[in-house]
């Protein structure tokens, strides 16, 4: 083999080398080879634009001393039917806290320390997907309009409002309100609760 030749051979083998780690430092993309299909990959991207956040997260602390802004490290002090935004999960520490419900809530879900929320006699109307988790619920009973979900849950000292001409209550702690809505009760207590349907539940269908 003549040294020209071997020199081009060199030459060609380095610009290679080169040319290979510049083509995959032009993409932070990671492709990864999908098992169900041998033609298949799966794109993971590096750019944060790109990278799903999980659900909006809240935090309370009845015995924070000052009124915070939601966040871990400055939690709100009073609970109220405004923070409780939709598509978010509601951290409640271990406390008493009151609540005047005034509208419906979607996509909820609520983790409490043994708290204990404390309503008016209103109830509280959830739609789509409401949990609570841990709580004691008093004087507040829930119209459920969708899938409600409660695990270890006190629902306490709750009376259905009466409704329709006939002036009928139904559920004193739960009422789902149509034949679509679901219930799924784990570890749950039911104190004092009264309506002429139902006292402690009452679901159409």
């Amino acid at each position: 083999m003549s040294k020209k030749f071997t020199g081009l051979l060199l030459f060609s083998i380095l610009i290679v080398l080169i040319m290979v780690p510049i083509s995959f430092a032009q993409d932070d993309t990671l492709l990864l080879n999908d098992s169900s299909s041998d033609d298949a990959l799966i794109s993971v991207s590096a750019n944060e634009s790109n990278v799903l956040t999980s659900a909006n997260e809240y935090y309370f602390d009845a015995s924070a001393e000052n009124d915070g802004n939601g966040s871990f490290e400055n939690p709100f002090k009073y609970l109220n039917d405004n923070r409780l935004y939709d598509n978010s999960v509601i951290h409640l520490a271990s406390g008493e806290y009151t609540l005047s419900p005034s509208k419906t809530h979607s996509n909820v879900t609520i983790y409490g320390e043994n708290s204990i929320i404390r309503g008016n006699g209103k109830a509280l109307t959830v739609t789509k997907y409401f949990s609570l988790n841990n709580l004691t619920i008093a004087n507040m009973p829930i119209t459920n309009q969708a899938t409600f979900m409660a695990s270890g849950i006190t629902f306490a000292n709750s009376t259905a409002k009466s409704t329709g001409s006939y002036g009928n209550s139904y559920g004193g702690s739960i009422y789902c309100i149509n034949t679509g809505a679901s219930i799924y009760l784990y570890s749950c207590i039911f104190e004092n609760a009264y309506a002429e349907y139902g006292g402690a539940i009452y679901a159409v269908g």
